[in-house]
């Protein structure tokens, strides 16, 4: 019986271990194929974009609303796989750069206070022309927020699945 017991332990202890943990984006695990995911952001209100039908493989384009304005959503996701990958939030275009530069000092603080108990902080310096690249890195993900480099002032929030990345790296390069 003590036998079985603690073949039963460790039995959940490994299942435990070898469970892995997936970024997710407004509540939803991005450790899904990208049909769930786009079915469960559906939920959410968003709707696929009239640009995806020309978006390259790999990538899904969804349009809704995100901190109380109209956005972009760039669902990617492994063509091994299927499963997602990473999303990218693009905010609309400031017309002024002092509502540009509090709206990124805001979301900075959204994703310090969301993420600051569970990774580092990413702070890579921008040249005198762009804004730093901030986030924070977790072992199962990163959120950065970061300039559109071919738009001015607009603001892009980027969440990336770590394990499921990792998995499309190796099926892609073995």
């Amino acid at each position: 019986m003590r036998r079985y017991l603690v073949l039963l332990l460790l039995s959940f202890v490994f299942l435990c271990v070898s469970a892995e943990e997936h970024m997710e984006y407004m509540g939803v695990s991005m450790g899904m194929p990208v049909d769930e995911f786009t079915a469960a952001m559906k939920e959410k209100g968003y709707a696929l974009s009239a640009a995806n039908a020309k978006a390259p493989k790999g990538i899904r384009l969804m349009q809704g609303d995100y901190a109380g304005g109209k956005v972009m959503l760039e669902l990617g996701y492994g063509v091994h796989t299927n499963m997602m990958t990473s999303v990218t939030v693009r905010f609309p275009q400031e017309k002024e750069l002092s509502k540009f530069l509090t709206f990124y000092e805001a979301m900075k603080r959204v994703v310090t206070e969301q993420y600051c108990t569970e990774g580092e902080v990413i702070n890579e310096q921008g040249d005198m022309t762009t804004l730093p690249k901030y986030g924070m890195k977790m072992d199962y993900g990163t959120v950065t927020i970061s300039v559109d480099p071919d738009q001015a002032f607009t603001l892009i929030l980027t969440y990336v699945d770590q394990y499921n990345t990792l998995e499309e790296r190796k099926l892609r390069y073995d």
